[in-house]
């Protein structure tokens, strides 16, 4: 990595650790159940993991239960689970080994995109009655910080567009996350509490996600691999 890279992954990581420190000072788990439903189906989302053509990155869908934990949890306890959740899909069946580096810069990109969903949420600009929009915004900047870093620092790596880096994310992952962060919202607000039965139903469909996606990133290569045949 050149040095503007590694300046980059620095301020990152910097300012994730300052988010975790000043978050945990005020840690609280009120309800251990609660926070370790989230936290182990969080680890297990993490794991549903598929890798973006051409681009050194995975995308997984253990961001529906990041979002939920948003609108369900204490801002303490939601980056504990963000920073696990990140840590495990590095590891978890990696291709090759990755570089702590590559470790730091993903779990800090995450702490930071869920900490400002959970700021953005936290505004409450709207009445109770419209507090799925406060939802809605909490998502929306979510998915624009955690592809946003991920953009800049592949276009560092590699010397692309930055504009192009980011429409070739965005390409492979939006529809699905506009369809994760919908069905995140329509979870938290029918059920405000974690039950065993909707955690199952939470995991099945999380995996239906995968599948989903697994099998778009397939077709499309093997389309793109036809067209430069």
């Amino acid at each position: 990595m050149n040095w503007r890279t590694w300046l980059y992954v620095a301020v990152i990581a910097g300012l994730a650790a300052v988010l975790l420190v000043a978050s945990l000072f005020h840690l609280h788990i009120s309800d251990p159940v609660r926070f370790g439903g989230f936290a182990l189906t969080a680890l297990l989302a993490s794991t549903f993991k598929v890798r973006i053509p051409t681009l050194d990155g995975t995308y997984s869908v253990s961001f529906l239960i990041l979002l939920s934990a948003v609108y369900e949890l204490e801002v303490g306890e939601l980056l504990l689970i963000a920073l696990g959740s990140a840590v495990v899909q590095s590891y978890w069946r990696a291709a090759k080994r990755p570089q702590l580096v590559q470790v730091v810069f993903n779990a800090s990109n995450v702490v930071i995109s869920v900490a400002g969903a959970y700021g953005l949420y936290s505004l409450r600009l709207w009445p109770t009655d419209w507090l799925f929009l406060s939802g809605g915004l909490a998502a929306l900047g979510f998915y624009i910080l955690n592809t946003g870093l991920t953009s800049v620092v592949l276009s560092l790596v590699h010397g692309g567009s930055l504009k192009q880096v980011w429409e070739h994310w965005n390409f492979y992952t939006l529809p699905y996350y506009l369809l994760g962060s919908t069905l995140s919202s329509a979870w938290t607000f029918c059920s405000r509490q974690v039950h065993l039965q909707g955690m199952v139903v939470v995991v099945l469909v999380l995996y239906l996600l995968f599948r989903l996606l697994r099998g778009f990133v397939s077709a499309q290569q093997a389309s793109e691999g036809q067209c430069a045949g």
